[in-house]
This record gives structure tokens, sequence and C-alpha cells, in this order.
């Protein structure tokens, strides 16, 4: 019975995605290497191995990952991108999984942190703007 080399990528377990204003979006581009075996991957939000479908990317909010299919020959590179979208002030840690046509499955956590815009008036057509006034609210 043939076997052939299982796939080595260079994607990190935890896919830091920094931090993101509110209502924005933070997108970010990994280049995935295959120093292994030749197969073809499918991105799932489930630990079940997915079903055949159409769809190019995977949303699991905030996160959108795409492409969601892909093949890689050894040697080769495969530009995953991550879109970071938060709509609330909280930490975000959202798993996925990684099937490969072999059987294997890996698991990924996705980071990112939403955070608030603060803004302050600092002057006024180079007058300094005094943001305890009680005009400033």
């Amino acid at each position: 019975q043939a076997t052939r080399p299982p796939p080595m990528l260079s994607l990190p377990d935890v896919i830091e995605c920094g931090y993101c204003i509110l209502q924005g979006t933070k997108k970010q581009i990994l280049k995935v290497m295959n120093s292994g075996g030749d197969s073809s991957f499918c991105f799932s939000s489930d630990a079940q191995r997915p079903l055949p479908d159409d769809e190019r990317e995977l949303i699991v909010t905030p996160f959108t990952i795409k492409p969601k299919t892909f093949s890689l020959r050894s040697g080769e590179c495969q530009d995953v991108s991550i879109v970071f979208s938060p709509e609330a002030e909280e930490s975000y840690c959202s798993e996925v999984y990684l099937f490969c046509d072999n059987g294997d499955a890996m698991r990924y956590c996705m980071k990112g942190e939403g955070t608030a815009a603060t803004i302050t008036l600092a002057s006024i057509n180079d007058n300094v703007v005094n943001n305890d006034s009680p005009f400033m609210t």
C-alpha cells in the first residue's frame, strides 16, 4: 500500500490579529508554505470534516478567512487572508480547523482585540482647547 508524506505547513497555531477599532476592519495576509507532501486543504469552524460546498471564504465572526480551500504541492506557497472586524470592545479568540485530504486535521486559534477610538480636541487654529471647559461636552 502506497503512502505519501504528510504536509508540513508554515501556519502558526495562534494567529494574532492585534487591535482593531470597533466597526472597522483589519486585514492581514499569511504566506503559508508547504514543506511536506502534496495536499489539498479546507478550513472549517467545526471539528467535523466539512461537506463540499462552493463557498470561497469561511466566516467565524468576527474573522473571515479566504480562501476556504486550496491545494499546495511541496515547496509551494499560498496567501491566506484573515480579516478581523470586531463589533464589541473585547478580546476575541475563535477556533478553526484545517482539514487535509489525507485525513489529518489541524486546530488553529485566531485572536484579536476590539477597541474603541478615543478622540480629544487639542487645538483649533493653533489655539489650545481647554477640555475641562463646560462648553466641551
